[in-house]
């Protein structure tokens, strides 16, 4: 297959040597191409092309019509949620991103428990997050825990579904979520403070300021909650409601607290960014519902800092440069004396340790082409938890390396204006375990490369806009999997990367009439994955990865935006997904991805400005919730209300909301209680420094 693919990939390479209009027809090329390699067996997903932004609490999502000449530096991401007018409340990155089309959030519990996202059908494992430009973490930490993402210092999340441009890493699978950090444009200082229950207490603090083209930014806060709620326990016999009881979840309770710094300097074309975050959280681990444990809890600490610096030219060959350093360090601890939640491992601790670096050059060789490269480079150590291994082990690391390069054609064709988007990217990694055993040392290695490859098309007129992209993606097995954590994780040094190829089209409008305005886009998209990592038990009560053979997921996205004048909004966003995977030579449906997602927002502030009144419906239909799909989960929907007050003369915002309105109990979702009906009282005041 690959080698049909760069047999296509000359063909693209000569048509967009020969100018805009020749490269531009290679557009639909791109998709009977994207079309033959599905059929050879690939992997799948893509961008959406983002509908004009719209001053809503739903998500604000930039317009690709004013913006089609994007710089490669700076892409536009499908999605973007801008932070300033979210309801006060506890939220989390998790959250806010469930709200969008073709992403579904996994809770293990309540207010702080574990929260993992799926994009698109994607497994959890396959998501990328970065900070600013960086990856929060490596490609050996797993899923990302969503939990720990607090959004102090964060003024917005952009969501880029499947692979992304090669300036935020191409060659993902599932996608790639970006926090972008707030930039100090006022000189305010902000508290807000919030109640809630199960005995519920958070608070955040906000500094910011400028000074010539200096700016400064300090957040953060803390929270805490006791999590003791009441749920309905099906005693693990979902199909017959008759021996069903009220249980009080404990051992729930959650502390956190977390700081964010962001300090740039503006000069010219010279700008320097200096970034650290710290989170901390302690919270119990109740276990699943069928094996309650009182006695363990978990300790995690993240801490990330980076330090950018950004060159932008003028002048014949316009020109944009990057390069940034970062270093990560996370902690996980879990003390569990009984054994309760895992396979007896009673007291673990295990560590991550990483550097990376990236730089980056794009030019504008001629007025309608832009060129650019990137190269990174990153150094991941782990430590995990070693209960048989001597003192002097050495920590297990990998070393991954990424170059990549990307061509942007632009053309304008009286009212239509074309472009086109090509780039190609190669990853090397090493990984190596030593340890000691018996006073000798045993070296494990393995060497990997992948070849990645994206192409995204767009045409927009008049009101329309109407795009394709076509993407392959790999993701690396982690050391983990791949040697084991030498307790109770077997090692497997044959795993292979899980290689991928999506595509998606899809078409925006956006139009006024008067005193309303209506944005709407509707995407289609197909993803499959092979060599997919499971895990499988083996017989000795110990877990062993391999890979699987492929699994695939299609469906359709709708979003929409609805405003009614300045004092009625709506917003609306639908998923139809159909996610299979080969399970031992069955053909299963996907665990947790529910085929009907439906999210819908009510935003009014009639008769007053200052009083906003919000009504959030979230349905979701029946699932499976294990791979041999003997399991399903009945369909449920989610009511949330909340009113907020505003007097801007004293800065002040008065909030109340409750979740759950029609569910006064919890209900036992996969073994992980999830509370019913809560409430939350927040008040918030900025004040001018």
């Amino acid at each position: 297959m690959w080698r049909r693919a760069a047999r296509y990939l000359s063909i693209l390479r000569k048509l967009c040597a020969a100018g805009p209009a020749s490269a531009l027809s290679a557009a639909p090329l791109a998709l009977v191409i994207g079309s033959h390699l599905v059929t050879a067996g690939g992997v799948a997903w893509s961008q959406t092309p983002p509908v004009p932004a719209v001053d809503d609490d739903i998500e604000t999502i930039e317009v690709r019509g004013d913006r089609v000449r994007e710089s490669n530096l700076t892409p536009i991401p499908d999605h973007g949620i801008d932070l300033d007018d979210r309801p006060l409340r506890f939220e989390t990155v998790g959250d806010l991103i469930a709200e969008l089309p073709g992403i579904a959030l996994v809770r293990r519990g309540g207010l702080g428990a574990s929260q993992f996202v799926s994009i698109r059908g994607a497994d959890f494992d396959q998501t990328v997050v970065l900070i600013d430009d960086v990856p929060l973490t490596g490609p050996d930490r797993g899923a990302i825990d969503f939990s720990l993402l607090p959004l102090d210092g964060i003024g917005r999340i952009e969501v880029f579904k499947g692979s992304a441009p090669i300036r935020y890493g191409a060659g993902a699978i599932g996608g790639v979520i970006r926090l972008v950090p707030k930039v100090a444009d006022d000189n305010a200082f902000t508290v807000l403070g919030t109640v809630g229950a199960f005995d519920t207490q958070q608070a955040r603090v906000e500094v910011e300021t400028g000074i010539g083209g200096l700016s400064v930014l300090a957040a953060g806060g803390g929270l805490r909650a006791e999590n003791n709620f009441t749920y309905i326990d099906d005693n693990a016999t979902f199909a017959d409601p008759s021996d069903d009881r009220e249980v009080e979840r404990e051992n729930a309770a959650i502390e956190q607290g977390n700081g964010f710094t962001s300090v740039s300097w503006e000069d010219g074309p010279h700008r320097l960014a200096l970034l650290g975050m710290v989170v901390h959280q302690a919270r119990g681990l109740p276990g699943p519902a069928t094996v309650v444990s009182r006695q363990s809890d978990q300790r995690r600490t993240q801490l990330f800092a980076s330090l950018g610096y950004r060159l932008r030219l003028d002048g014949s060959l316009p020109t944009d440069a990057f390069a940034t350093v970062a270093v990560g360090l996370d902690r996980d601890r879990i003390r569990d004396p009984f054994g309760r939640i895992g396979l007896g491992r009673e007291d673990t601790q295990d560590e991550f340790f990483s550097v990376d670096g990236r730089s980056g050059i794009f030019v504008d060789v001629l007025p309608w082409w832009t060129l650019g490269t990137t190269a990174f480079y990153r150094h991941d150590d782990i430590r995990p938890n070693n209960r048989f291994a001597t003192p002097g082990d050495q920590p297990s690391s990998r070393n991954l390396l990424v170059i990549a390069g990307e061509s942007l054609l632009f053309v304008d064709l009286g009212p239509v204006a074309l472009s086109l988007r090509t780039s190609l990217s190669g990853q090397f990694t090493t990984a190596r375990l030593t340890r000691s055993r018996l006073q000798a040392t045993e070296l494990r290695e393995i060497d990997d490369s992948t070849a990645n490859v994206r192409v995204e098309g767009r045409a927009q007129f008049d009101r329309w806009t109407v795009s394709a992209h076509l993407s392959s993606g790999s993701r690396l097995p982690t050391t983990i999997q791949l040697f084991g954590n030498r307790d109770t994780i077997v090692a497997n040094t044959e795993l292979v990367p899980e290689t991928s190829l999506s595509l998606d089209v899809g078409a925006a409008y956006s139009a006024s009439f008067r005193a309303w305005s209506l944005d709407a886009e509707v995407r289609l998209f197909w993803l499959n994955v092979r060599d997919i990592i499971v895990p499988r038990r083996t017989s000795r009560n110990t877990i062993a990865f391999q890979n699987e053979r492929e699994g695939q997921a299609r469906g359709l996205e709708v979003w929409a935006a609805l405003d009614l004048g300045p004092a009625m909004k709506s917003g609306t966003a639908l998923t139809l997904l159909d996610a299979t995977f080969d399970n031992s030579g069955f053909d299963r449906n996907q665990p947790l991805r529910a085929p009907i997602r439906l999210f819908q927002r009510f935003v009014s502030s009639y008769p007053l400005e200052q009083l906003e009144a919000f009504l959030e419906i979230d349905h979701r239909s029946g699932f499976f919730a294990d791979a041999a799909n003997q399991v399903e989960q009945a369909a449920y929907t989610v009511v949330n209300v909340g009113l907020r007050a505003t007097s801007e003369p004293d800065g002040l915002s008065l909030a109340v909301s409750v979740r759950n309105l029609f569910d006064e109990l919890g209900l036992d979702l996969l073994a992980f209680p999830r509370p019913g009906r809560s409430y939350e009282v927040s008040i918030q005041w900025k004040h001018p420094l």
